[in-house]
């Protein structure tokens, strides 16, 4: 009896994807949706209003300079993006993820090392942001193992 992870082919024998590989692309493409929703919201945000509750925070943002911006949206986009070459099976989703990732480290390396927010918030502030990392990690890996399984073309 075959394992209900090995790949099926549909009538004209092309693979289909595993049920786990659609399964961990769908979570992908939310936590990627998810990182482009906390994109907009924090590039149209009040700053006022926001220093009311964390001033440190809306200080940072309102100090990002515009080419910190462009690498978060890029990271954000191209995440969104190579979750969904994933899910249609495309092996461009790996160079979409290996995009999205640089652009995380980039704007993490920033924002940790470049400011003061260590300084003003402690060591905390760097646990999100190694998740982040760690999740864009984790989305490589996973895309060589559904390459190496032959579903990507």
């Amino acid at each position: 009896m075959a394992d209900e992870n090995d790949a099926a082919t549909t009538a004209s024998g092309a693979p289909t994807a595993p049920r786990g590989m659609w399964i961990v692309g769908v979570g992908l493409l939310v936590w990627n949706l998810i990182g482009l929703a906390a994109f907009y919201m924090q590039s149209t945000m009040d700053l006022t209003l926001l220093a009311q509750s964390d001033p440190v925070t809306a200080r940072e943002l309102a100090a990002m300079p515009q080419w910190a911006w462009w690498v978060y949206g890029t990271a954000t986009i191209s995440g969104v993006a190579a979750a969904i070459a994933l899910l249609l099976k495309r092996r461009v989703a790996f160079w979409l993820f290996v995009l999205s990732l640089l652009c995380i480290v980039i704007q993490f390396s920033r924002s940790l090392l470049m400011t003061d927010l260590v300084a003003d918030k402690g060591l905390s502030v760097a646990i999100f942001p190694l998740v982040i990392a760690a999740i864009g990690g984790f989305q490589l890996w996973w895309t060589r193992v559904c390459d190496g399984q032959g579903q990507l073309r």
